[in-house]
């Protein structure tokens, strides 16, 4: 596909980066596409990630790397899913965290790993306040919770 698309676009290196678009002849559904060549040429690189009318609340719009190979896509505040994949698009993984996902973060350092940061339910009796969760992975297919703490409303 050409460069012309609309969508967020990250980049783990000059050379190797990874987006989210959706794509007009495919129904509008959100796919993946990665680039080799610094963003000269993309391709379609895994199944299509939210299909609008078949799965409204598991959108995706926010990208991320992990190094050349692990790449990641979640909502940002509007669903509890993150999908992603290992293996630069080969294979991917949809974990349904157990409240709404703030932010994932990864950078250039896959031996950091990736960080979700989760809504819980309220944790105050007079419902103020939210907790947040902090889950890791090293691969974004196992999930490991680390700790919560306090969200100030």
């Amino acid at each position: 596909m050409s460069s012309g698309f609309t969508g967020v676009r990250v980049f783990a290196n000059r050379h190797i980066g990874f987006a989210l678009t959706d794509l007009a002849q495919a129904g509008g559904g959100t796919y993946p596409v990665s680039t080799t060549d610094g963003g000269e040429s993309w391709r379609t690189d895994g199944p299509v990630l939210h299909v609008p009318a078949a799965q409204g609340p598991i959108a995706v719009g926010q990208a991320g790397v992990l190094g050349p190979r692990i790449y990641f896509a979640w909502c940002g505040a509007c669903n509890m899913v993150i999908d992603v994949t290992p293996d630069a698009g080969k294979h991917w993984w949809q974990t349904v965290m157990p409240g709404q996902v703030l932010a994932v973060l990864g950078g250039s350092d896959t031996r950091a790993g990736l960080t979700a940061i989760v809504e819980g339910p309220t944790s105050a009796p007079n419902g103020q306040g939210a907790s947040l969760w902090v889950y890791l992975s090293t691969n974004g297919r196992r999930w490991t919770y680390k700790y919560s703490m306090n969200a100030v409303s």
